[in-house]
């Protein structure tokens, strides 16, 4: 990075602007806008998301001091009601356009999956995270309920999100997952929320593969016993078919049931899955790694802003989430490209309190800058 100036002025740079501006192009997104334009929300969102401000009026004390400074990049207003009727009228999809980019991006250095098959390896889940029913109408699912439900796909090969979908929590897990497409040869981790057997059917026609825990109440039918060794961790390996009728209608194939204990907890799991040539121990290894996503969610929640919405509208809270998920992948790019061992919490706290100083970013990330006293 080039010397003698501002970190913030380092880290904009690598926003890819010409894709913000074709998306502005495609929504009208600017049109009659003169101060509080589409690329001022992406700037004055992605400040407010990296320090980690809890509402529209935290944001205004803590950066209008700086505003003249940031006006030099295209920040228009700071102002709570300007900031407020941006989010609620400039089009997500812009903020969304620009997620995108950055995932190619990040795509292009993240370090693969650590399994040895070739496919890629995603996790499916999908979190909810809770509003106050009366002042976002439009996220109400249940009486005094609201709440904002976040579906992603995961792919291991760096964590990245690379399919997501914001909706209310009555949209189903799987009716989600339907929708999404996924490369030919793909390995699919996902939870009992995703138990279809014609989706199961769909995949294998799609060549996908994919592991998940047996439903409860499932009826199946057992076609072949596999051997297993007798004082491993894999208590039974069974090829079977469905016995229900409605899943039987469905699914005419044959899938292989898992029964592992799991040596640390003590804990037996059933694991299905339509790959019948992997070792029984890394189908469990591949279900056991879907716990990243879950993690991922987890640092959603603690690290970024996305509990504290910056506006009521259904508009406003998909900025806000796009707006925080470019920011992770601003901060996997990173790490990815200054070959960090970090964590991605260690490198956010590094950056946050430097933003608008004159630091060299990879100085800073390697410990190598000397701050003046």
């Amino acid at each position: 990075m080039r010397q003698g100036i501002t970190l913030f002025e380092q880290v904009q740079a690598l926003l890819p602007r010409p894709v913000v501006a074709k998306a502005v192009a495609v929504t009208r997104g600017d049109y009659k806008v003169h101060v509080a334009t589409c690329w001022s929300q992406v700037l004055g969102l992605m400040l407010a998301v990296l320090t980690r401000q809890r509402s529209l009026r935290h944001i205004g004390q803590s950066l209008q001091p700086r505003l003249t400074y940031l006006r030099r990049f295209g920040v228009g207003s700071l102002d709570r009601s300007t900031l407020s009727h941006a989010s609620a009228q400039r089009p997500s999809a812009v903020a969304e356009a620009l997620f995108q980019a950055l995932l190619v991006q990040c795509r292009q250095i993240a370090p693969r999956h650590p399994f040895r098959f070739q496919g890629r390896l995603y996790s499916l889940d999908a979190t909810v995270i809770r509003v106050c029913h009366t002042l976002h109408h439009w996220a109400v699912w249940a009486p005094e309920r609201a709440g904002i439900k976040l579906h992603v796909a995961l792919d291991h090969d760096g964590e990245l999100p690379t399919l997501v979908d914001i909706s209310t929590p009555r949209v189903y897990e799987r009716t989600t997952a339907r929708r999404w497409e996924f490369p030919e040869g793909s390995v699919l981790c996902f939870d009992r929320g995703y138990f279809d057997s014609g989706w199961f059917r769909d995949l294998v026609h799609r060549k996908i593969i994919f592991v998940t825990r047996w439903a409860y109440g499932a009826r199946y039918r057992v076609v072949t016993e596999r051997p297993v060794v007798s004082d491993g961790h894999v208590l039974a390996d069974q090829e079977i078919r469905f016995a229900g009728k409605t899943s039987r209608a469905k699914f005419h194939g044959v899938l292989r049931l898992i029964t592992y204990r799991d040596p640390d907890t003590n804990t037996v799991f059933r694991f299905v899955t339509n790959q019948r040539r992997w070792n029984a121990q890394l189908v469990a290894d591949i279900y056991q790694a879907r716990w990243r996503i879950e993690l991922f969610f987890k640092w959603l929640k603690q690290q970024l802003p996305v509990l504290h919405f910056y506006g009521q509208s259904e508009n406003a809270a998909r900025w806000q989430l796009y707006l925080a998920l470019c920011v992770y992948l601003l901060l996997n790019w990173i790490k990815f490209r200054h070959r960090l061992e970090q964590s991605l919490t260690a490198i956010g706290h590094r950056l946050e309190p430097h933003l608008f100083d004159i630091v060299a970013l990879d100085k800073l990330l390697n410990g190598t800058y000397q701050f003046q006293t």
